[in-house]
Formats: structure tokens, sequence, C-alpha cells
């Protein structure tokens, strides 16, 4: 009975029984029921007016109706006025216990269909899409789309082994711009997760590192997550929003098997599409401020922003490589989340297309060691002016015809007329602009 069962059914149930027997057998009963320890069987009352019914589903109730069909469901009814009824249950219906009960068993014999179908009023608007939320959706979306998987870590750090990654300088302190002191556990659980991280660097090579000596050579990985740091003030922490990157490897098959370009070319041209698809405007610097230990000082480059750096790419040191006993080429990048998303995107220019023919002219230039190509692909694009179309590097040569660190940088540039076919006085223009424009900023030797 403590779980429900109806109590009155029992009295039913024993005469039933004792009437087959006395039907199909010899047997006789020799004495009415005996009850020890009646259990006493409690009858709740729920008062229900018609109108309630009418409110609740949405039509006018009929007080006959429902005077017939709770009749027809064994309940007691009383009625105390017009419309309003006290209505006792069965004790087999223990689920019928308030008046929304008795509404619902209402709707249900009276017929679902009577209830009509009518949409409330939706006066609200819907809200902004917000512009954080849609950035991490495109980035997320982009970096699939590349062929990257996202990994999630602990925001736990080794304080020893990441302060040896990085050296006296800190992804924080670097793309945030703010004074980096790490953020101790006051209990870790290990030497491993002694702090919070500084970075998303660090956990994603640690995975790399795993990766690789379980046989995985390729693989792309993201992450996007926050990095921490302890401000002046005592309580004052502070949390920066980072999205890093690590790629490691060649995906090898029966068309790329001879292939070998470092991994952190794939990582620029990601990062790249990733930020047009935003309409950020940006650009690949140097910089002194951008050196770690573990990340090769010749293959490492800044990402500027509306004249700031953000992030940072470059090739971890073979060095570190052979350490950890990984034989593939390992590269990885990190960006300032709030730097990408707030800045502003540039405005989309449509031109119609030029009809006439494009002209493309190589250049070979003798350049010092210490040169970048992009500052001559600048230099190009702005000789060029209107006819500028595109400008690429083909070729680099560095041999023993080169003296002190001097190397020899081929170009191909790209031209085309909106209003006519190029001739060759135009030609010869944009070539004599270059060459001084070069020589002007004693970026050539030739």
């Amino acid at each position: 009975f403590t779980r429900g069962v109806d109590a009155a059914v029992t009295t039913l149930a024993l005469e039933k029984a004792t009437e087959l027997l006395q039907k199909f057998s010899k047997f006789e009963a020799c004495s009415e029921i005996v009850d020890i320890g009646k259990v006493p069987a409690t009858k709740n009352t729920i008062r229900l007016d018609i109108q309630t019914v009418s409110d609740r589903l949405g039509y006018t109730a009929d007080n006959g109706k429902l005077k017939d069909i709770f009749t027809r469901l064994g309940c007691e009814l009383k009625e105390e006025k017009a419309g309003s009824w006290i209505i006792t249950p069965p004790s087999f219906r223990a689920d019928l216990e308030q008046d929304m009960d008795m509404v619902e068993e209402y709707a249900r014999v009276a017929g679902y269909d009577q209830i009509p179908e009518s949409l409330p009023p939706f006066s609200a608007k819907p809200a902004h899409h917000d512009k954080v939320s849609e950035g991490l959706k495109k980035i997320r979306h982009t970096l699939v789309e590349e062929g990257y998987q996202e990994a999630l870590h602990m925001v736990f750090s080794p304080e020893k082994k990441a302060k040896e990654f990085f050296g006296e300088k800190n992804p924080v302190q670097v793309l945030d711009g703010v004074p980096f002191q790490a953020v101790r556990l006051m209990n870790p659980l290990s030497e491993e997760m002694a702090e919070l991280r500084s970075s998303l660097t660090y956990g994603l090579t640690q995975t790399c590192i795993k990766n690789f000596h379980q046989g995985y050579a390729f693989g792309r990985i993201f992450e996007i997550g926050r990095v921490f740091t302890k401000g002046a003030d005592a309580g004052d922490y502070k949390e920066y929003d980072h999205l890093a990157l690590c790629a490691w490897g060649q995906n090898k098959n029966l068309w790329t098997k001879s292939l070998d370009a470092p991994a952190v070319f794939e990582i620029k041209n990601t990062i790249e599409k990733m930020l047009e698809s935003m309409g950020r405007k940006y650009r690949w610097v140097s910089s002194n401020d951008i050196a770690f230990a573990q990340i090769h000082p010749g293959q490492l480059s800044a990402l500027e922003v509306e004249g700031k750096v953000v992030g940072f790419i470059g090739s971890i040191h073979p060095q570190w490589l052979e350490d950890n006993k990984v034989r593939v080429n390992v590269a990885v990048a990190e960006v300032s989340l709030p730097a990408i998303l707030n800045a502003k995107s540039k405005p989309f220019k449509f031109a119609s297309l030029r009809r006439f023919p494009k002209v493309e002219r190589d250049f070979s230039f003798v350049v010092p060691g210490q040169i970048k190509a992009a500052e001559i692909m600048q230099v190009l694009k702005a000789a060029s002016g209107d006819l500028f179309v595109d400008a690429a590097v083909f070729d680099l040569y560095v041999g023993k015809d080169m003296k002190n660190g001097e190397r020899s940088l081929a170009f191909r540039l790209s031209l085309q007329d909106a209003q006519g076919t190029l001739q060759e006085a135009q030609l010869q223009s944009v070539q004599d602009e270059v060459f001084k424009r070069l020589r002007d900023k004693k970026l050539i030797l030739n």
C-alpha cells in the first residue's frame, strides 16, 4: 500500500477469487471477509469551477458535459453552486490530486481537437547578434575548414617548464601589453599543475609531443581559451582570451610525398584567411619584443593589427624537438582575441572586371641579408599604383656568389589596366619607378 496500491481493490479481488473457486471447484466459503488492521481509505476532494476549465483550455466548457465525464470516470460529484463542483476521485485514480489534473482529464475525454489553435502574441524584438560570439563562431568555422581540430586543455601549467619554454618574456606580457606575474596555486595537486597558464602555446606543444609518440606524425590543432596573470594589487587577477594554433608534420600521400614545406607557412596562410574572412587589416612585422627561448629566432614573426602587435608565429627550435624526440617540423602561433574581435573591419570594395589582358613582369634583386621580402612587396605595390594586381616571390638564391649574407630574391609582378591594353611605355615607367624607390630606400644592391 505504501507504493500507492488501491486498498479498495483488495475486497473486490477477494470476492472475485472466492467466486471463481466456488464456480470451478468444490470449495465453499466458510465466512465473510475478515479485515485485520483495516487500512483507512482517505478520499481527496477537489474543488473545480467550470470557468477554470474554460480559461485553461481556451474554449467554453459545458457544465453538463463536465458532470457526465467525471461521473463516467468513477468520481463522486457535488455541485455547491452553478458551475462550481466538489469532486471526489475514485481510490484507483491516485493521479488526480488538484484542479489542473481535472482540467487535463476533461480535455482528454472531450477531445484535444476541441482546443483551438492560436499563437500567443509576441511583441518583443529579436536580440542583436553578439559581436564577440559571432566572431568566435567565424574563427572556429575557418579553422575547421582548414583542417584543424579544436583541443581543450586544463588551465594549469608547470611553473618551471613553462618558464623554460618562453624564457624572460611571456605571451601575456607581449600580446596584451600588461606586466606578467605568474598566478601560483596555494595547494597544487602536483608540480605539473602548479600555476594558472599564461599561454596556450605550451599546452598545444605537449599535445603535439604525446600524439607524435603515439604514432601521429601529422596534426593540426587549435585552442581558444583564457590565460592569466596577477595584477599589482593583492587579489587583482586578470584574464585574457587567446587563440593558439599548432601544426606538425606533413600530410603525405601519393601526391604530396615529395613535399616538405615548413609547417609555419601553413599556419601563416590559415591566420591570413581567418583575418580576411573577418575583414581585418593586418601585416607581418619583425619585432624585438617577440623573442621566446624555444621558438626559432630566424623563423619568428609578429602579427600587427591597427599598429599594435597582437600575435606571433614561429617554428619550434630544433634543439627542443631533439630533446623531446619529435622528428618532424613543428610550428605554433598565438593571438590575443580581444584585439582581433574588437578591431575595425575594412570596408569591402567592389570593382568591375577588367576586360583587358594582364601582363606579368619578373624582377630579380640582390638584397642585404636583413631585408625582408615583405618590404620589397610594399614598394612593388606602391610603385604600380592602379595597375597593381598581385606580387609574389618565386625564387630565392643563397650561394657562393653571394657575399656578406646577401641574397637574390625574384618577384613576379602582375599588372592590368582597366582602361585599355598596357603599352610598353607604361610598363617601362612602372619598372623605372620600382628601381628608383628601392634604391632610395636602400633595399637593393643592384
